[in-house]
């Protein structure tokens, strides 16, 4: 037998239909954990012809966060009898359809199968080019970052061989949002899982409202810093450092700005001043045992920041043309910069 968790929050407008199509799949059930939706979406589980036969309800008392209800429903499938836990959601982003390709990776071999979107034969449908940068970014300082395989670390279909999962810190994590997502794939690499990933296509949702909220993106970097700080040393001596020129950028973007200078030449100035900044810590701090020439490293520093100085302003022109506050848009540019930064100047400007 197999079990999904399927973690909901005023999912009432999909869950029906969900646990229609689940239950239609031969030998799964399907235990739903719900954090006291106050749309009803506990009694519409309740209600369902198949309630207590193979669908399974947890009702938890107030919204608690992803990674507390993927961790409730793991200690509940744990004391019983299944082969697989698939993680899913509730709005039919992640295709029914889909779940006979994840088992179908286990049965042959797989820790984990993850329905992923980031391979060849994968895609996203419905999100808007901002959306799909951000994520994009997110995903792929995870991967740097805390050096992982996975190329799809965030994606939140997944079947678990039950047997591997269990020896897993799983219920001993600390993250409790999105963030629970790429810190299960930590684990699961560093214990030696073997992952699989299937192509699937990622539909956005069509019913109700996404459940993504800014404390769920603050979490997610703070898992990011925290796990990284874990991992790679290094990194955190170049972020550090980095910050520092990021408080320095932004400062002066801030106060440039302010003083009357132009959006687009206020980003340029701060920016040049943090490149300085950096580049005097990286080379007599960071990557200090590099066999480069100062000249040389300068040139090539420089020639990096020049890229991610057209990145940056890139970023915050199209941030404020979205919407953003440009404080705001300042913020995300640095973040995606720091990640280009880091990988150019490790192999290229410090290589030993």
């Amino acid at each position: 037998m197999h079990l999904v968790l399927v973690p909901t929050y005023n999912e009432r407008e999909n869950i029906r239909g969900l646990l229609d199509a689940l239950c239609a799949v031969p030998d799964v059930h399907v235990l739903v954990i719900d954090d006291a939706s106050p749309d009803g979406t506990a009694e519409d589980v309740r209600g369902h012809v198949f309630f207590a036969d193979c669908v399974f309800l947890l009702a938890r008392e107030g919204k608690q966060g992803l990674g507390a209800a993927y961790r409730a429903g793991f200690a509940w499938g744990f004391e019983r009898d299944y082969e697989t836990l698939t993680q899913m959601d509730a709005d039919f982003s992640h295709h029914p359809d889909d779940l006979t390709r994840l088992l179908g990776e286990i049965e042959k071999g797989a820790d984990v199968a993850i329905g992923s979107r980031k391979i060849a034969g994968g895609s996203i449908e419905g999100w808007s080019l901002w959306r799909r940068f951000c994520s994009a970014g997110a995903m792929g300082a995870s991967r740097l970052c805390l050096g992982l395989k996975t190329k799809d670390v965030t994606a939140g279909f997944r079947t678990w061989r039950k047997s591997f999962v269990e020896t897993l810190p799983v219920l001993a994590l600390k993250s409790n949002g999105y963030a629970f997502q790429e810190e299960m794939i930590l684990v699961a690499e560093q214990g030696g899982g073997k992952v699989s990933e299937v192509p699937v296509v990622f539909r956005d949702r069509v019913c109700g409202s996404s459940k993504l909220g800014f404390g769920d993106i603050q979490e997610f970097f703070y898992t990011l810093a925290r796990l990284t700080l874990i991992r790679r040393k290094r990194f955190v001596m170049y972020a550090t450092i980095g910050a520092f020129g990021a408080v320095l950028d932004l400062g002066l973007f801030v106060f440039l700005h302010n003083f009357g200078l132009s959006l687009l030449l206020a980003n340029i100035v701060a920016t040049s001043c943090a490149v300085i900044h950096n580049f005097t810590w990286h080379h007599f701090v960071t990557f200090k045992e590099h066999d480069q020439t100062p000249h040389i490293a300068l040139v090539k520093f420089v020639s990096v920041s020049l890229v991610g100085i057209a990145f940056n302003s890139v970023i915050v022109l199209a941030g404020v043309s979205l919407g953003l506050f440009p404080a705001i848009a300042k913020i995300v540019a640095i973040g995606c910069v720091t990640v280009w930064n880091y990988v150019m100047n490790t192999r290229v400007t410090f290589r030993v």
